[in-house]
């Protein structure tokens, strides 16, 4: 329901009453509404800050739909927490992950209006070989923001892993996956010609590589230090400017406006936000702009900015709650499989870091992955796999996994013997 619900916004009322009666069944059955998760608190917030977002917007038709969609991942989130309990459980989970990556570099194909100024010859040829299928159109940097959070983990189990290093079907299939995600994902980001969405991507892969072998520190700190000595030999402004414009903001200045105007609300309404969706609306009225018209800045092109804009300095509080949580989880998964020598673990845990790190980073740049887009609650089903994957495999915790996977001596592909917990 929820993926579906990304086509037909029409649907996401129906998607979170399922969800919250599947949580009430859930109770009923086994006790308790969903097991205990270190996000509780952060995403408990979060809720409360979307139902005052409701009761002080101003235009509800815009405010609804948004809410129902961070909901509906949240609810999402748990779902995945409370059903991915074993361990084959987690290799389906990866499948499915690499598998969407796959459907959305497809789907990439068909629905993004390629812009003519950005790899100008090439976005002509896709015109021509996929015309565009669908009414609502995908922003190529939408698209690119949405991808990028995919393509860390699928080439982190690609170069942690090995083909003959694999004991079982389950993890086969999930890394074969992996293979054709990547090889999917990685031109698709090239092709929207995101600058933001470019150095994101190969700000993480630089990390990952550092993650995996002791010379990609090298890479990385080659890649940092070139950050650094570039605005030597460039105007750094310049550099700046050509690195952040895109086809709806023009200009360095524009993104500046847009950002201040966002910083000016949050100080105006820092409690409770204007609610989501009023951006262009409130900042139209209190910010008046003479470089960006209303209708083109939709959102403040900053995540943090974005978040506190919409529900306030408590609701961006809790969302980077959410944000440690899982960068924490998936650092203690990756350093847990480096130090029992399981590169599978590690594989997952580097993959998820720096999927967070990319969000993070293209976040300064663009808010491409909240609120107004649809694939906003693809971040929750990323944080909620996280998450299931730390208490599937990090040892000395209170693991909530099935034993049937041992038990049955089905191979755990790891040292981690959830049946001896």
């Amino acid at each position: 329901m929820l993926f579906t619900s990304l086509v037909w916004t029409q649907l996401l009322v129906i998607t979170v009453v399922i969800g919250m009666a599947y949580w009430v069944v859930r109770w009923f059955a086994s006790g308790q509404v969903s097991i205990r998760t270190p996000a509780d608190w952060g995403n408990l917030l979060l809720v409360l800050m979307a139902a005052v977002s409701c009761l002080i917007t101003s235009l509800p038709g815009s405010t609804v739909p948004q809410v129902l969609r961070l909901l509906s991942g949240m609810i999402f989130f748990y779902t995945i927490v409370n059903w991915s309990r074993s361990l084959k459980r987690s290799y389906l989970l990866l499948s499915i992950l690499a598998l969407l990556g796959i459907l959305l570099s497809l789907f990439a194909l068909v629905s993004v209006e390629w812009s003519p100024t950005k790899l100008q010859l090439v976005a002509l040829q896709l015109r021509n070989m996929f015309p565009v299928a669908v009414s609502d159109t995908v922003h190529p940097n939408v698209m690119a923001g949405t991808l990028l959070l995919f393509a860390p983990i699928v080439c982190a189990m690609v170069v942690f892993n090995r083909w003959a290093s694999l004991a079982n079907r389950e993890k086969k299939f999930a890394f074969v996956l992996c293979w054709i995600a990547l090889l999917a994902i990685t031109p698709i980001i090239l092709l929207t010609a995101s600058r933001g969405a470019w150095i994101a991507f190969i700000t993480v892969m630089a990390l990952l590589l550092s993650m995996r072998w002791k010379w990609g520190f090298l890479v990385f700190m080659a890649l940092v230090g070139s950050a650094v000595l570039l605005p030597y030999f460039f105007a750094p402004y310049d550099l700046l400017g050509t690195a952040l414009e895109n086809q709806t903001l023009g200009s360095l200045q524009a993104r500046s406006q847009v950002m201040s105007q966002a910083l000016f609300i949050i100080e105006v309404f820092p409690v409770t936000g204007v609610g989501m969706g009023l951006f262009s609306e409130v900042a139209a009225l209190v910010t008046p702009s003479v470089i960006v018209s209303p209708d083109v800045a939709e959102h403040a092109h900053n995540l943090f900015l974005q978040v506190a804009v919409d529900l306030g300095i408590p609701g961006l509080i809790a969302w980077l709650s959410v944000l440690l949580v899982v960068f924490t989880v998936s650092w203690g998964l990756y350093r847990t499989g480096k130090r029992m020598n399981d590169p599978w673990a590690a594989g997952l845990g580097a993959g998820f870091f720096c999927s967070s790190a990319a969000l993070v980073l293209h976040g300064f740049m663009d808010s491409v992955i909240w609120g107004i887009v649809r694939q906003a609650p693809v971040v929750w089903f990323l944080w909620g796999t996280t998450i299931a994957l730390s208490l599937v495999y990090l040892p000395n915790k209170p693991i909530h996994a099935k034993t049937e996977d041992t038990v049955s001596g089905v191979d755990n592909g790891g040292v981690f013997d959830i049946s001896s917990v």
